[in-house]
């Protein structure tokens, strides 16, 4: 009985250094606290979200913006025809959700057959469509990949980007994940091609995009926008994103010396950095980061992840 005890306590504590995700650090570290040089910041930075992983703990922004919360929208209508590729999709009203990077309401609808997509509530321009649903998932996995799947799903992605806006003004990438379905007891692979399309102010991403999904079979899987037009006429030339990494700079600096009996800083990522527009009208820079924090007391290291927005206007 007592081994059994002994076997439980230590699975418990295996879960809980999991779940901390602290690295233990080598004897005697040699520590070195994160500095660069940055010019003055001359925008607010306010920290959204810090992530669980560990470090210090810091306090954020009120949540006030893109709280992903669904509700009943009184103003959404009851019915919804869309058309996308020449395909019309009807649906009944579901749900409403402002989501991130967007300054509006999302109404969505469901057809009979399971197929989502939403609609802005004020214009009701199509801004998502979901065909994933059950059956689609069981005939992609029974189908064949086209000969070059990833050149197949870039230029099926272009041909209905172009039908919607100037590519010439949007940066394309691509990124993959692989799927699988068990089928009558037999597992099929095939991949999910993930094409990006951003709108770019200088060296500065846009909310204003689109991402398309597209399978190594070649059919769609899902289109979902965010802004469009919004950022045409932005014009703020101090925002650059020097100016941004200041601005993040001077917030993380400020957190750390709050914090300094306990931690260090010691590294900084940015992962991006996106031009929004919140739904009360202010322009923004929503920022996502990993940050670097070595414990003192448990002489180990913590990598978290932070998203921040910073105004440019008050």
């Amino acid at each position: 009985m007592k081994k059994h005890i002994v076997i439980i306590l230590l699975l418990l504590l295996m879960t809980l250094c999991v779940f901390c995700a602290c690295s233990p650090a080598e004897e005697a570290p040699e520590i070195v606290p994160y500095e660069k040089d940055h010019p003055a910041a001359i925008f607010k930075t306010s920290i959204a979200q810090a992530g669980n992983g560990g470090g210090p703990s810091i306090s954020v922004a009120p949540k006030t913006i893109w709280s992903r919360d669904y509700f009943n929208n009184d103003q959404a209508s009851a019915e919804m025809t869309v058309n996308f590729n020449g395909i019309t999709y009807s649906g009944k009203y579901v749900e409403s959700t402002i989501q991130a990077k967007t300054s509006y309401v999302a109404d969505f609808y469901k057809t009979p057959n399971g197929i989502r997509f939403s609609v802005r509530s004020d214009t009701k321009e199509l801004v998502s469509l979901n065909l994933a649903t059950a059956s689609f998932f069981r005939e992609q996995a029974l189908a064949t990949d086209k000969e070059d799947p990833q050149a197949f799903a870039i230029a099926y992605a272009k041909e209905l980007g172009s039908a919607m806006v100037n590519l010439d003004d949007y940066t394309i990438s691509t990124t993959t994940s692989e799927l699988s379905k068990l089928v009558d007891g037999v597992e099929h692979k095939y991949t999910m091609y993930i094409i990006s399309f951003d709108k770019m102010i200088g060296e500065l991403k846009t909310a204003d995009g689109f991402t398309i999904r597209i399978t190594s079979r070649g059919a769609l899987i899902s289109y979902a926008s965010t802004e469009r037009t919004t950022f045409d006429s932005f014009s703020n030339e101090n925002c650059t994103r020097e100016a941004i990494e200041a601005s993040i700079y001077a917030i993380l600096k400020e957190q750390a010396e709050v914090h300094k009996e306990r931690y260090v800083w010691t590294d900084y990522q940015a992962k991006e950095h996106t031009l929004v527009k919140f739904p009360d009208g202010r322009l923004a820079v929503y920022s996502e980061i990993k940050v670097g924090w070595y414990s003192i007391e448990g002489n180990c290291t913590y990598n978290n992840g932070y998203r921040l927005y910073t105004l440019l206007e008050p």
